[in-house]
């Protein structure tokens, strides 16, 4: 049968398109879906009544029902709608193509068997066929080997948002009816106050609010009303940005809340705390209430906690050893800085930690010996341009997760060793104030690509008298993350002028970072 245009129907079974098929390369295939027309088979007689039983009769019984998992099955397939569109990265051969293409048809026609034969197939002649993989995951009975599907399919691709979703629905993370896709946000919506439940940091043993850390034993708790230790152990789970942005697209509405309504886990006492506090103590029965949830779900947990390393004493000494150095004793003379009073306060600051594999692409240029001078656009008279790929990695890059203080105060505080990191419970924060994220992980993320591209720029940088670099870009893959909540001592400088000036100090390692006094009563930035 010669095929042609006409030979194809109006409209696209598949995707309903009006007049999409193309002929190409012997095949007439819908541009929109990839859909696939064959020519129609020869006409044949209907069956007879008594070829229909010899078929299908069963000496006059009824058919078996449907039992409800099957009923659940057959629904969970039907809820897929068939793609002919190949989107493997890299292709497949057109053997493996033309298999998956029967599949597909098979799945149109709901004969799930012959659609799973055919999946099969197309894998044991391309065994890393995402797409295959794919459509296993959806159409197979059994959890074990939809898993195993899944599993093979995110070897191969990681970032796979598909294979990713699919997994989420095994694991509960995600309804099936859920709609996800790659250009969809929640709504946000703002509320003035809601109901939190929190937990109170106190001694399992004696009930106290007086947990503290060890300061001989890194990663223990020591009651000081009793003395009874809790061990805690190191490190958090991380994320994986890519099932961590799906979940959050699957959510209808996302809310900002401008405070909290706390009840006292003590004393039963209400307070009202800001949007951005995490804990607070209780002035009734001092009681240290840490936020663990609120009635609209808007926040999400901290994964790791920084200990602080040392006491307010030592931070103290820290801030008059600054204001004592050189350059202020200099600055000194040109204005009144004489100190009035200190306020020293220990908080967790919350900040999004990622870590990412990196793929680098470099473009650099041999120099010509006749000219080193770099002009990209006349390169061709200047030495040979050459491009290189390589892997590369980013580990524990620290965003900011808050708007105050400053960012350029948090950028001066320097590195936070994250390997003493302790997994987060309400009692590691013990009596330090901690503050809840405004800066959502997505958002976090955007300035985490800028920090890790110029990391990779100036790490692969070439200047020399051979070679200058002339790009280098990078793509992040796969990204991990975790919500640490770092410490900081929280300063406040009043000088006898009436000016304050604010400081930090990075309660690891000890750096202060000090910053600039708010004048008539402004406040500083």
């Amino acid at each position: 049968m010669t095929l042609s245009n006409s030979s194809a129907p109006d409209r696209c079974p598949n995707c309903d398109a009006v007049k999409p098929f193309r002929l190409s390369g012997g095949v007439i295939s819908c541009v929109w879906c990839g859909y696939v027309a064959r020519p129609e088979p020869p006409a044949q007689a209907a069956p007879t009544d008594e070829e229909l039983d010899a078929l299908f009769g069963d000496g006059g019984g009824s058919a078996e029902p449907l039992t409800a998992v099957d009923e659940l099955l057959t629904q969970r397939r039907e809820r897929y709608r068939p793609s002919y569109i190949i989107k493997h990265k890299g292709g497949v051969s057109a053997h493996a193509e033309a298999i998956f293409s029967t599949a597909m048809d098979h799945v149109r026609r709901k004969d799930w068997e012959g659609a799973i034969r055919h999946l099969y197939r197309a894998i044991d002649n391309e065994p890393e066929f995402t797409d295959a993989h794919l459509w296993l995951s959806r159409l197979l009975a059994d959890e074990s080997e939809r898993r195993k599907h899944l599993k093979a399919l995110l070897a191969v691709d990681m970032q796979h948002s598909e294979g990713l979703r699919e997994l989420m629905i095994l694991d509960g993370e995600l309804d099936a009816d859920d709609v996800v896709d790659d250009f969809t946000m929640p709504d946000v919506a703002q509320v003035d106050s809601v109901e939190a439940k929190a937990q109170a940091a106190r001694c399992p043993r004696c009930g106290a609010p007086k947990l503290t850390h060890d300061p001989d034993r890194p990663g223990v708790l020591r009651c000081g009303s009793c003395g009874h230790t809790i061990a805690n152990r190191r490190d958090g789970a991380a994320h994986n940005m890519a099932r961590a942005m799906l979940k959050k697209r699957a959510q209808p509405v996302v809310w900002v809340v401008d405070q909290r309504v706390l009840h006292c886990n003590g004393c039963g006492a209400e307070r009202t705390l800001p949007a951005q506090q995490l804990s607070e103590s209780c002035p009734f029965c001092g009681s240290r209430n840490v936020i663990t949830q609120d009635a609209v779900g808007s926040l999400s947990q901290p994964d790791v906690v920084v200990p602080f390393h040392f006491d307010e004493a030592r931070a103290r000494e820290l801030i008059a050893d600054s204001l004592d150095g050189r350059m202020e004793r200099l600055k000194a003379l040109f204005s009144d800085r004489r100190t009035d009073r200190i306020s020293v306060e220990s908080v967790y600051l919350p900040y999004w930690v990622f870590d990412a594999a990196v793929d680098v692409t470099r473009s650099y240029r041999i120099r010509d010996d006749s000219n080193a001078a770099v002009s990209p656009l006349s390169a061709g008279g200047l030495g040979q341009i050459l491009t290189e790929q390589f892997p590369d990695a980013a580990l524990s890059v620290p965003i900011p997760a808050i708007s105050q203080p400053p960012a350029w105060m948090l950028a001066r505080l320097g590195k936070f060793e994250l390997s003493g990191a302790l997994a987060y419970s309400p009692e590691v924060i013990a009596q330090h104030s901690a503050e809840i994220y405004t800066m959502d992980f997505d958002a976090a993320s955007l300035e985490a690509y800028a920090v890790v591209g110029q990391a990779m720029r100036e790490k692969h940088n070439i200047d020399t008298s051979t070679e200058v670099t002339l790009s280098v870009s990078t793509v992040m893959r796969p990204i991990s993350f975790r919500l640490a909540l770092l410490p900081v001592w929280a300063v406040s400088i009043y000088e006898r002028d009436g000016d304050m000036r604010p400081a930090l100090i990075n309660g690891q390692s000890g750096k202060v970072v000090l910053g600039k006094a708010a004048k008539n009563g402004k406040k500083a930035t």
